[in-house]
């Protein structure tokens, strides 16, 4: 065993503590920290192998703290494995870590004590930016060889080819996709076509505690000591590394992602070697042994969606242009390295626009478009990044040059972007115009680029550099540090600027169509000049034009919307377009007033806000108050079998709770006006991305009734977390009232009437200025309208105190910054790729003594994917190959072209009328079978999933026998009984009756459920979950003819694809 204190932010080296000796962590090379006010001997820490604990015990006269509680001078605590404690204040953060390999195990080069030359191995984030002063210092006290070694690596160049938005992974980084797959990148990983793939729990680790699931995040330990050795190996001959691990607990809300993502990064650090972890997370795609997370891997983001046929062949009409040589010389050289000739099943539209020296080629690949997942990235706008100008005194404005031609496409994304032209067929080997996703692959870059740059803002492709300072000559010099800053990064990233577009130390800029001073913001005077010389509109197209620059100008002159009602009414439905006086009236007073523009200054929260009235001289200077319904936000959920929707107000915490008859568009737009007519209309109204908020009535909703709609990031749902506590609320007072008997609508109400804790008010007291009346007995005078004094300051205050809560509890994920997507354009070589994995299929005792393995899914993984598999102890200690079992059924057995009925001869559709009993598993393709092959024969289905009970199916079979049709029963019937029903209708209809029974197993029935689970679109969709194929298989009597059959038919599954996505989906190996 051994003890190690590892840095959580990766800045220096895991340091040992050998067993019952008294190590001395502070300021100093071994922790590279350089602060002054961390003593060099800051802590004194002493491990227990036996207890596996630390003593720690506070040396310097600044505190250093364990668990957010400060130590003082001559303090001690103890810690135990995974514990964490920070060497001053909250900074320079360390865990403990217990190993059971024994010193001489490891290799020896991290047996010896560390030398002042090894320690300059890595330096902190913390010295990038460090002054002439901080240098001279550290020469002082660390030598010219400490100073040396920052500089050299400061000055270090990045060697990359890429010429496009690289994925530099500079730093670790996280990054969601969707819900259901989370990609951790550590510094170093690079593409290779060679990979690595290892499972993590009973491959990599174990957990310390000798249970089978870990009791905690810092439950975990090495598996043996050849780990390590082996993965700095395959790191140093080219292969690039990366873990693939299921963990569902985190969609069950059984693991905390945090705790999990603070895991993942405590195990690399100890690692020591470049890896990227894929995290699958649900029931998806991702889940091993599905392939998701290696396509994800080896694939770019420009992926269709599962329910496109993945071929579509569009011919469009050409914008007429005469090629010739000289255009074809325009042509082709323009897009040297960004288009090539090749040939591909998807081919889109040319629209060629015309430029000056030069033409553009565009795309218009409309049904391109409808098949690509788009991502979800919500793009920043203007107003969000005003607030930050309000001390800006310098301004420099560049543009990123090609825009979206510097996001590189990976080769079958560059296959789906092929179009037609005169010259023959071509694809862009980079993004295109045209594409969906296009604005938000490439801002989502350049964000994550630039974003966290100091005086750098970003939106679209224009970037706008800031300089603050009290005077002019300070803002200077804070510009151009941060222009120096912006231009570093664009190297390292290579992110190419448009040299012609570039203006420096400016006094005025023009920015995203504004322009932006010291002063504020102003409108782009060719746009005033344009709606100041703008011909009367006749056409309602022309009206639209007109609000739309209004639309622009709105922010600058708030009374415009009212002077341009008359205008607006012109392009609704209900006024045909006839243009009158009070329209001459409105067009005039518009094209005067964007000349009186004022200049917006920017809000700053230090400065107080007046407002002017034309009431009383001594009311026209007062602090602008919080308007109460001006914020509010709004969730759905379900709770004992039925859908409620709140709404939830910022400024008083009042509740509306309301439950929905359907879960529609129209049923929350019905809720929300009857809550707006109540309480009026806010300003703002903050929902998650679901599609009764995403629609496009709602949309035009918030248009009609004039308020904004603001999303919550996708996956997140703690940005939308006023709604989210609504809701943990409301849920908590509706449970409680139901265990207790009582009405939740009461309880509801006491709510509301509750003073909030620190706020000395309740909500209904802050929106309403008094009490509602509950069934509690109440004073008076205690109803009586009186507005609650100071909620600005108290709201202040209870934020303040619940953020420090926070702090204290949580964990700072680490910085966001640009990792790997997929594997950088790099094909990978599936024959020198290979996958670890404990869970291989094998048997007891495939060693003596050891246990049955719990799945088979890495191996399945593997063999999905088509690359080698061994399992930990082949891999890492040696073993010879063990014994395994595949699972019993296997889709690539299937028989395509075999025959569908058995007897062969068998006849779909009877002489005369009859009635079929269908008999098989759920998802054995019964109703397909249907729909494909008997209906078109004239067949009345019935159905117990549509009708609802077996009497009504029962009662429609009659009917439809009496009326001379041909009856097919679509149910599982797996009984004699259940089929019996059904048979006697037949009797009493003097007709005969065949089984049609699905020859599907239990395990092909269950692969199949899956697919329809991961594939279905219908909203009328029923889950099906593991209970209905057991409950089959116990209850299962074999058909015979003896139940008054007339024939027992066989019907063979052979599968139809209704394209090549789903068929490979179908084909892979299912847990």
């Amino acid at each position: 065993m051994e003890c190690l204190v590892i840095c959580c932010h990766k800045s220096h080296d895991p340091i040992l503590l050998p067993d019952g000796e008294t190590v001395l962590l502070g300021r100093g090379p071994l922790t590279q920290i350089t602060d002054k006010k961390c003593s060099r001997n800051q802590v004194q820490l002493t491990a227990n192998y036996l207890k596996k604990e630390v003593l720690v015990k506070q040396l310097g006269n600044n505190s250093s703290s364990v668990g957010g509680v400060n130590l003082g001078k001559g303090d001690s605590t103890f810690l135990g494995p995974g514990g964490t404690f920070c060497l001053l204040g909250d900074k320079y953060s360390h865990f403990i870590y217990f190993s059971r390999l024994q010193p001489s195990e490891r290799e020896r080069a991290d047996d010896e004590p560390k030398s002042k030359k090894a320690c300059f191995d890595t330096l902190s984030d913390s010295d990038d930016n460090l002054t002439s002063e901080d240098l001279e210092d550290i020469r002082r006290e660390f030598g010219q060889q400490m100073v040396e070694k920052i500089q050299l690596q400061k000055n270090k160049k990045v060697d990359r080819s890429k010429e496009d938005l690289a994925f530099c992974n500079l730093r670790d980084s996280w990054k969601d996709i969707g819900e259901e797959l989370i990609v951790f990148t550590s510094r170093g990983s690079e593409a290779s076509s060679k990979i690595a793939g290892f499972d993590l729990d009973g491959t990599l680790i174990t957990t310390q505690s000798g249970r089978v699931f870990p009791t905690s995040a810092t439950d975990w330990q090495i598996l043996c000591p050849e780990i390590v050795p082996k993965l700095k190996g395959l790191w140093h001959n080219g292969y690039k590394i990366v873990i693939f691990t299921n963990q569902l607990g985190i969609s069950r809300k059984q693991l905390k992602v945090a705790d999990f993502k603070s895991k993942i990064e405590q195990i690399i650090s100890y690692l020591k070697v470049p890896v990227q972890v894929l995290i699958a997370t649900g029931n998806s795609i991702y889940r091993k042994p599905l392939t998701g997370m290696w396509k994800h891997l080896v694939t770019q983001d420009a992926t269709l969606s599962p329910e496109e046929n993945g071929t579509c062949v569009t011919t469009g009409k050409l914008k007429a242009i005469k090629i010739n040589n000289e255009n074809q010389n325009k042509l082709m050289p323009a897009y040297n390295g960004t288009i090539q000739s090749e040939p591909s099943e998807w081919i889109s539209s040319m629209v060629i626009v015309g430029k000056p020296q030069k033409i553009r080629i565009c795309l218009d690949p409309k049904d391109l478009n409808r098949a690509i997942q788009r991502p979800k990235f919500r793009m920043p706008v203007l107003e969000e990044l005003l607030p930050d100008l309000n001390k800006a005194r310098i301004f420099s404005s560049l543009d990123a040059k090609d825009g979206f031609y510097q996001v590189g496409l990976d080769q079958e994304s560059s296959k789906l972007t092929t179009f037609w032209t005169p010259l023959g067929r071509y694809q862009y080997l980079r993004m295109p115009c045209g594409i969906s996703l296009a604005p938000e692959a490439f801002e989502s870059r350049l964000q994550e680029c630039l974003a966290d740059l100091p005086g750098v803002k970003v939106i679209r492709d224009d970037i706008l550099v800031v300089g603050y300072g009290v005077n002019d000559s300070e803002a200077l010099l804070n510009r151009d540090q941060n222009v120096v800053h912006l231009l570093e990064q664009a190297k390292q990233v290579h992110l190419k600027l448009n040299t012609n577009k570039v203006k420096l130390r400016q006094a005025e800029v023009k920015f995203m169509g504004h322009v932006i001073s010291r002063d504020g913001l102003k409108p782009d005077t060719d746009k005033v000049t344009a709606i100041k010389n703008m011909p009367k509109p006749t056409t309602k197209p022309e009206v639209l034009t007109l609000l739309g620059f209004e639309n622009y100008l709105s922010k600058l002159l708030p009374k415009l919307s009212d002077v341009s009602a008359p205008l607006r009414e012109l392009t609704t439905k209900q006024f045909n377009f006839t243009w009158a006086k009070q329209h001459d009236e409105a067009f005039a007073t518009i094209q005067h007033l964007v000349t009186q523009h004022r200049v917006l200054k920017f809000y700053s929260i230090e400065e107080e806000v007046t407002i002017q009235t034309d009431a009383k001289s001594e009311a026209s200077n007062a602090k602008l108050p919080d308007r109460p319904w001006s914020q509010v936000a709004a969730d759905q959920f379900k709770l004992h079998g039925k859908e409620y929707i709140v709404l939830v107000n910022y400024y008083s915490d009042f509740l509306e709770v309301q439950k929905l008859e359907e879960n529609t568009s129209s049923s929350v737009i019905k809720f929300f006006k009857e809550q707006f007519s109540r309480h009026g209309i806010p300003d703002t109204l903050t929902t998650d991305n679901a599609s009764q908020f995403t629609s496009h009535e709602f949309h035009q909703f918030s248009v009609d009734w004039e308020f904004t709609q603001v999303s919550s990031s996708p996956h997140h749902s703690k940005s939308n977390g006023k709604a989210e506590s609504a809701v943990k609320i409301v849920k908590s007072l509706f449970r409680k009232a139901l265990k207790d008997n009582k009405d939740q609508w009461l309880a509801l109400l006491d709510q509301c009437n509750t003073p909030t804790e620190f706020m000395e008010s309740s909500p209904a007291q802050r929106l309403m200025s008094r009490r509602t009346r509950t069934l509690l007995p109440t004073a008076s005078n205690l109803v009586l309208p009186k507005i609650p004094k100071n909620v600005n300051a108290k709201l202040k205050l209870k934020r303040q105190k619940a953020k420090w809560y926070n702090d204290h509890t949580s964990r700072s994920l680490p910085e966001l910054h640009v990792g790997q997507e997929a594997n950088d354009d790099v094909t990978v070589d599936e024959k020198d790729s290979f996958f670890v994995g404990d869970a291989a299929g094998r048997p007891a005792d495939w060693e003596p003594g050891k246990k049955k393995d719990f799945s088979c899914n890495d191996r399945l993984f593997a063999e999905n994917i088509g690359i080698q598999f061994h399992t930990p102890e082949e891999f890492f200690l040696g073993h010879k190959l063990s014994p395994f079992e595949w699972p019993k059924f296997l889709p690539k057995n299937l028989d395509a072209y075999g025959s569908l009925l058995n007897p062969p001869n068998a006849k779909l559709k009877s002489e005369g009328q009859e009635l079929i009993v269908m008999v098989g598993y759920p998802a054995s393709g019964k109703t397909t079978f249907v729909k494909d092959y008997l209906l078109p024969l004239g067949y009345v289905q019935i159905n117990r999933d549509i009708l609802g009970t077996w009497q009504k199916c029962v009662s429609a079979c009659k009917d439809a026998l009496s009326s001379g049709k041909r009856v097919v029963v679509d149910n599982t019937s797996p009984t004699r009984e259940t089929r019996k029903r059904y048979v006697d209708c037949a009797k009493q209809a003097r007709i005969s009756a065949r089984c049609f029974l699905f020859d599907v197993s239990f395990e092909h029935a269950q692969h199949n459920n899956k697919i329809r689970e991961m594939t279905n679109r219908d909203s009328s969709y029923k889950h099906v979950g593991h209970l209905a194929f057991v409950k089959y298989k116990s209850s299962y009597e074999e058909p015979r003819c003896e139940e008054g059959f007339e024939e027992i038919v066989k019907v063979n599954f052979v599968p139809k694809f209704k394209d090549d996505r789903v068929k490979e989906l179908y084909m892979q190996f299912h847990n």
